[in-house]
């Protein structure tokens, strides 16, 4: 049968959180004979990426089949540390103020063991760091269920709006037969730009929330400082 393995650094942040058992690759045996094979209670850091502020994201795993581990990543053992304690540091703000701090290059973001190994944390008695890691874990399990629900919640909204916007289905009270137009018959177009450089406030389209301030969706600023081109969406009107 084969063995499981975290294939590619790009693995750890699209399919895992704090702490996994299992993994969503797997390889031969004779490919595992060249791979390096990770413990129970080992915590993994990726080493590289593309983003600063995720560098070194951590994850302990608690699995107990034969699980290898590919690509740029440095794996940590403790006795004194419980290992889901730990990846739940380096993973919080506090640990990854460090990590950014710490990390090396611009279009490949990359830390090194050494600096890892010189992160600060306040360590707890083993029990209560235990205590915490199970506490945080609760929370996480309860987020990805509402995460789920939130998701098929999405795709059931989906199917209804194409229902409704479609007239394949009516709100009760409504029997009335729909028109139908283009939207150059009920609506034109209004492109007025910023072109006296107002201070404004600049909104993405995005395709769920529709219009949003673009720092606070982005969290950073991503348009440029010259506003004249911008084109001004007055109240009542769509883009």
């Amino acid at each position: 049968m084969a063995d499981r393995k975290i294939r590619e650094i790009g693995e750890v942040y699209t399919h895992y959180d704090n702490v996994f058992k299992d993994t969503f690759s797997f390889i031969s045996e004779e490919t595992a004979k060249s791979s390096v094979r990770i413990n129970t209670d080992d915590v993994l850091f990726t080493c590289s990426g593309e983003d600063r502020k995720d560098i070194g994201k951590a994850l302990a795993f608690k699995g107990v089949k034969p699980t290898y581990a590919g690509g740029d990543l440095a794996i940590f053992k403790s006795s004194k540390l419980e290992s889901s304690f730990l990846s739940s540091f380096a993973n919080s703000g506090l640990g990854k103020r460090q990590k950014y701090a710490s990390a090396q290059g611009h279009s490949v973001v990359h830390i090194y063991s050494k600096q890892l190994s010189n992160l600060l944390l306040t360590v707890p008695k083993y029990e209560e760091q235990k205590a915490i890691a199970n506490c945080l874990s609760t929370w996480d399990t309860s987020i990805t269920k509402q995460t789920q629900l939130i998701e098929t919640k999405k795709q059931l909204k989906k199917a209804l709006m194409q229902q409704l916007l479609s007239g394949e289905k009516r709100l009760p009270g409504f029997v009335r037969k729909w028109e139908l137009k283009k939207i150059g018959d009920i609506a034109k177009e209004y492109s007025v730009k910023n072109v006296k450089s107002q201070d404004i406030e600049v909104f993405s389209c995005t395709k769920y929330d529709g219009l949003v301030p673009s720092l606070e969706y982005f969290g950073r600023q991503v348009f440029g400082n010259d506003l004249s081109k911008y084109k001004i969406v007055p109240r009542g009107h769509f883009a």
